[in-house]
């Protein structure tokens, strides 16, 4: 029995092993739509099996881990540059501005341009934050 035991225990490592060297090629190549097969192919296994044992360990289809995270790198993209949406959709490899747009706004309930907006006005707001608490600091400073 635990011959078994210690069977199943190197299994489920080796397919957490895998899983996580898929992770890591999606999240370090977010601007590429490998298919299934592809992915399934890196791990020396079945489509079908591939998608129920990522799904088991990671908690979501490849499909939806895939799209959050290309989505979390646009979201990261449009607060730091001032790329067009459109530029941001091409570049993600998305067919079109808007199934780029719904996909963004069905993961941050915002518009990308909305998402855009509120980020950049957010690091405004800390940097005034940042500015005023420093003068504070020298005020009192100088006061004593």
């Amino acid at each position: 029995m635990s011959t078994k035991h210690t069977h199943r225990e190197f299994t489920q490592r080796t397919y957490e092993e895998r899983v996580a060297r898929i992770r890591t090629f999606i999240d370090q190549n977010c601007c590429e739509w490998p298919s299934i097969d592809f992915l399934a192919e890196q791990c020396g296994w079945t489509p079908f099996h591939f998608h129920r044992v990522f799904r088991s360990i990671v908690g979501e289809p490849v499909g939806r881990y895939a799209r959050r995270k290309r989505l979390e790198y646009a979201a990261t993209f449009l607060a730091h540059s001032d790329a067009s949406i459109e530029d941001v959709t091409e570049i993600l490899g998305y067919e079109s501005a808007c199934v780029f747009s719904r996909g963004f706004k069905d993961l941050f309930g915002v518009s990308p341009s909305i998402y855009r907006q509120l980020q950049k006005s957010h690091q405004s707001g800390a940097a005034l934050e940042r500015h005023a608490t420093s003068n504070s600091a020298d005020s009192r400073t100088h006061s004593v």
